[in-house]
């Protein structure tokens, strides 16, 4: 498996982002939001 610095990038996005959601967020636009990117960022990824 070979991994361009992109998808690294986006990796440690996703990473960030779920521990983001799992703190406990407590604007409901924000945490909308964060869960939309997570599902962008599977996608591209390919982990959906």
């Amino acid at each position: 498996m070979t991994i361009d610095c992109k998808q690294y990038g986006k990796t440690m996005e996703l990473l960030v982002l779920r521990k983001n959601l799992e703190s406990g967020i407590k604007d409901d636009k924000e945490r909308e939001r964060i869960r939309k990117r997570i599902e962008e960022l599977e996608k591209e990824l390919e982990l959906d």
